[in-house]
């Protein structure tokens, strides 16, 4: 047992001294701090902006703002949807309870695209033309919108 002490606090202390300081920084602990949902639906349209200190903050408030209406259905979506999923695979599943949890998850979808756009539309006025455009365009890494055909 002794042979094994003077290796595995070595190891312990390579380690600690690979980790970058912020991991022990008490200010930069976001452990018990809940992300804002509308940085998950905007972070890669609003990342290659380059926006200033004050259009961040702007635009910081502004998902402040919504995520008390935004962050419950999106919480509620995620757990409809895992329900959804595990229901459609059993077998002994009740019809009428998937197609209950069916609309329900719809309703929330449209409720977070309204959202969506209202965030969209606060937004907006707070970038420069250039940018404005630019985040007009889809999100980069983002799957191609088909076009219907009739």
């Amino acid at each position: 047992m002794r042979k094994y002490v003077v290796p595995v606090i070595a190891a312990i202390v390579s380690v600690l001294f690979i980790l970058p300081p912020s991991v022990f920084s008490l200010e930069n602990n976001h452990a018990g701090k809940k992300p804002l949902v509308a940085t998950d639906i905007f972070g890669k349209r609003l990342a290659v902006l380059g926006l200033t200190q004050e259009q961040k903050g702007r635009i910081r408030r502004i998902f402040i703002d919504h995520n008390t209406a935004l962050a419950p259905k999106m919480e509620e979506y995620i757990q409809k949807r895992r329900a959804f999923r595990k229901m459609s695979n059993n077998a002994d599943a009740n019809q009428n309870e998937i197609y209950e949890l069916a609309q329900r998850i719809a309703q929330l979808k449209g409720d977070l695209a309204v959202e969506k756009i209202a965030i969209m539309k606060e937004i907006l006025p707070v970038l420069t033309p250039e940018q404005t455009e630019k985040f007009k365009l889809p999100a980069p890494n983002s799957p191609p919108q088909k076009e219907l055909s009739r």
